[in-house]
């Protein structure tokens, strides 16, 4: 409670020698270690000359990569380049998080002009390739890169940094269009999103959830399947975005559940299945926030398909991301209010 943060946008707890530690990153591009013993919080990187400051468009994730040949802080963030827009994701090796990381030892993986639209998570999956988020790269995405696919925008990438090739990172082999004679990005592993934000992948079972932020009037939350389209800008939620001249959605992969804009929300932010004990009626369920509302809600599921959703939270800051600590309790970002949260059984203090 002592601890302040400026924008925190996303947070991490990583096992670092067997030792687990929170990171929190700030949208003004500090990533901040947590000593939790003794309240503090030390910058140990500093990005606030490169990253583009304007709303929602700084930094905006990281994920770490530790194998017995590699220490590896990725991190995703967006720069202007002469008044050009730049999503970037980029890696710095890491041999001690007692000691200040250099700007220097940034090696960039993907550089991408993305005027709008960040999306913006990395994470490692069980097969060790890296998963991005991007967005679609500009307002209401009139080009259609969503479906574009020999484009970026609008995807969740799948890529192997751990055996570099020509482009700096190699294609997985079973990508969807690995080794494809039609101009389609290879990188690419499912398409048709519009501002995939945050996504998590299920431990349990491996499956990819996407928070995806909508534009009139529906948000949605994705299982994401390798190679699926999810409807950008053809559908929105479950409607049809021109239904006037048909909806071609037969091959498109519908949202496990989607809400219209109003009670629930305005701004989806994908969260995590609850796996934890102390909130025994949560666990399984799917927990996600809305920014704009200020809610945290729990989704039931069966067969990948949705049965109920509860709200669990309300008027609880605007919410930018959710990680698990070791013992699989929620935590979660409130970046305007600039605290660190953690989601507790109501007989608790509800100001932890």
């Amino acid at each position: 409670p002592n601890l302040k943060f400026n924008d925190p946008i996303s947070l991490k707890f990583i096992k670092i020698k067997d030792k687990e530690t929170l990171f929190v990153l700030e949208r003004g591009g500090e990533l901040k270690k947590i000593d939790l013993i003794h309240k503090k919080a030390f910058t140990i990187l500093r990005l606030n000359n490169i990253v583009n400051q304007d709303l929602l468009k700084g930094a905006i994730d990281f994920t770490y990569l530790d194998t017995k040949n590699t220490s590896l802080l990725l991190v995703i963030y967006s720069k202007k380049v002469k008044k050009i827009n730049h999503l970037i994701v980029s890696s710095f090796p890491v041999s001690d998080f007692n000691k200040n990381i250099q700007l220097s030892s940034e090696t960039i993986i993907l550089d991408i002009v993305s005027k709008h639209h960040q999306g913006g998570t990395v994470e490692f999956g069980k097969d060790g390739f890296l998963y991005i988020s991007i967005g679609d790269g500009e307002d209401t995405d009139p080009k259609n890169n969503a479906q574009d696919l020999s484009k970026l925008y609008g995807k969740i990438l799948r890529i192997d940094i751990q055996n570099k090739g020509n482009l700096g990172y190699s294609i997985p082999t079973d990508n969807p269009y690995f080794g494809n004679k039609k101009g389609y990005r290879e990188e690419i592993y499912a398409f048709g999103f519009r501002n995939p934000f945050r996504f998590s992948i299920d431990e349990m079972n491996n499956m990819l959830w996407v928070g995806d932020v909508g534009q009139e009037n529906f948000e949605e939350i994705n299982i994401v399947r390798k190679g699926g389209n999810y409807g950008w800008k053809i559908m929105e939620g479950d409607s049809c975005l021109n239904s006037k001249s048909g909806c071609q959605n037969q091959n498109l992969q519908r949202p496990i559940y989607s809400y219209k804009h109003g009670i629930e929300g305005f701004s989806i932010t994908g969260g995590q299945i609850y796996m934890g004990n102390k909130i025994p009626h949560l666990k399984g369920k799917y927990i996600y926030g809305d920014y704009v509302r200020g809610v945290i809600w729990a989704l039931e599921f069966e067969n990948q398909k949705s049965i109920q959703n509860e709200l669990v939270g309300q008027n609880i800051g605007n919410v930018t991301a959710f990680d698990s600590d070791a013992s699989n309790e929620l935590y979660f970002c409130d970046m305007i209010g600039g605290k660190i949260k953690k989601i507790v059984p109501k007989k608790e203090n509800i100001n932890e």
